[in-house]
């Protein structure tokens, strides 16, 4: 009787030794979640930097256009035909070392990278007194960031402009609209 005892509480132990399968499957529907989240992190991580970045050429192409407008007294005809200004600054050697650049075309490629595909243009034009910078190829969470993080543009529209523009008060809802509907914005400056 006592030996028939023992061999119970040894196969009760040698039962409990190892893990279950269902424990395995738990730790790794776990694991997975944690390394989902991680990488989802990582990826709104890596837009926020180049769309940080994509705002920093904005403003180094704006710069670049300001002081060319100077220098020449204008963005163009003042009948507001619209003038490229992507040949100007990339030949005055304005454009930031971030964007890359296909000068076999004519006017010159920008791209900034932005998208998945690499296929994301950017392009100056001058508008009589104005001028406006075009970005294209933009997801919608790219968008809103970028808009969010750009400051002094006169207005920022979905369609490129052809009339000149005035000073617009701009929302969070507004670019979230502007966002929704289209891939491209045109930031204009004065």
């Amino acid at each position: 009787m006592k030996q028939l005892h023992i061999n119970q509480h040894a196969m009760r132990l040698h039962r409990q030794a190892g893990i279950t399968l269902v424990e395995i499957g738990v730790s790794l529907a776990i694991l997975a979640a944690v390394v989902a989240g991680s990488l989802a992190l990582f990826g709104a991580t890596s837009t926020s930097q180049k769309v940080q970045q994509l705002n920093q050429d904005l403003t180094a192409i704006r710069g670049a256009v300001q002081q060319l407008h100077v220098q020449a007294g204008s963005y163009g005809p003042t009948d507001l035909t619209p003038t490229d200004l992507t040949n100007l600054i990339e030949s005055a050697g304005r454009l930031p070392s971030t964007l890359s650049i296909d000068d076999s075309t004519d006017p010159v490629t920008i791209f900034h990278g932005l998208d998945a595909d690499g296929t994301g243009t950017m392009s100056a034009t001058g508008i009589g007194k104005q001028f406006y910078v075009s970005v294209n190829g933009l997801s919608e969470d790219a968008c809103i960031l970028l808009t969010a993080q750009a400051s002094n543009w006169l207005i920022i529209m979905d369609t490129a402009p052809t009339a000149l523009q005035t000073q617009t008060d701009q929302t969070v809802a507004d670019f979230q609209t502007l966002c929704a509907s289209s891939t491209s914005l045109h930031f204009v400056s004065s």
